[in-house]
């Protein structure tokens, strides 16, 4: 079997359908609740086609903009209350949005911009507001944060290539009861709060799109892996030691711990981001400056 003949047949078998297996196992949910909070998922109407609009109460799912409602059965099952049922099977209509958002991207129409309440999550528990902030989503630079905390301007940026999925939180609780999604880094999570409702899903789609679509493509990657060895010739030729790399990331060998914060904390001071690395993170007389 090739490669993608194995691929193909694991996706297969590790495909799961919870609606799917409700309706084939006569599974009845009787709650009156069982719509409730669907909207966030199912954020198109796909009969007026507009966007969060949707909103649901009880078994009753509906859009705010056409009027147009779904009553979801106790097999989880839709059914328009007037007119055709789109799409009776939940997972389809998530499917429906997933292609509208994979149309956006290709035709260079996509693009999410909000003002978001940051969360910072350096370590394993515990959080850091870092207040209002400037978020940006599009195919050109990917997610880009731009905020300002304790007295100093930040930019986060990740690249469409750097971050092949998203992750989001439905009413998440822990910082307060309410839609985030986190963009991450080597050293940090950053929970952002949007401003724009029921956007969360849509984000999602858009993020793996974008890796997909670039991921086809190899003239990105061409690039990055040109600018990465030049940036490891000149600083060869400036008499820095480099170690070997098959990425994105050039370890600038330093040595000291002290001399890698230093160096580290005088480029941040220029706006080039660099992070120091050093004894425990690293073994002892090899601290560095990690750059990529």
């Amino acid at each position: 079997m090739s490669v993608e003949e194995i691929n193909d047949l694991l996706k297969k078998e590790l495909e799961y359908d919870e609606y799917r297996y409700q309706k084939e196992n006569g599974i009845l949910i009787k709650e009156p609740y069982r719509a409730e909070g669907l909207h966030k998922v199912l954020y198109q109407c796909p009969h007026c086609k507009t966007e969060f609009k949707m909103d649901s109460i009880g078994s009753t799912l509906f859009c705010k903009s056409c009027g147009k409602a779904w009553e979801m059965d106790e097999l989880g099952i839709l059914h328009a209350d007037d007119g055709e049922t789109e799409f009776s099977h939940i997972p389809d209509w998530f499917e429906w949005e997933r292609q509208q958002v994979e149309a956006e991207v290709r035709n260079g129409t996509y693009r999410y911009e909000d003002e978001v309440d940051v969360f910072s999550q350096p370590r394993t528990q515990g959080f850091v507001k870092l207040g209002k902030a400037k978020i940006v989503h599009d195919i050109d630079e990917g997610w880009v944060i731009e905020g300002h905390h304790n007295g100093s301007d930040y930019r986060i940026q990740r690249t469409p290539l750097e971050i092949n999925s998203l992750h989001v939180e439905y009413d998440y609780f822990r910082i307060r009861r309410a839609d985030c999604f986190d963009i991450s880094t080597q050293h940090d999570s950053f929970f952002c709060y949007p401003s724009k409702p029921n956007v969360i899903t849509k984000l999602s789609f858009a993020t793996e799109e974008m890796f997909k679509i670039l991921e086809e493509s190899n003239e990105l990657h061409d690039r990055l892996a040109e600018n990465v060895e030049y940036f490891r010739s000149k600083m060869i030729e400036a008499g820095f030691d480099i170690k070997p790399t098959q990425s994105a990331i050039c370890a600038v060998m330093l040595y000291d711990a002290k001399l890698s914060q230093v160096y580290a904390a005088k480029l941040q001071e220029e706006g080039i981001y660099v992070t120091g690395f050093y004894y425990p993170v690293v073994p002892k007389d090899q601290a560095r400056i990690r750059v990529q």
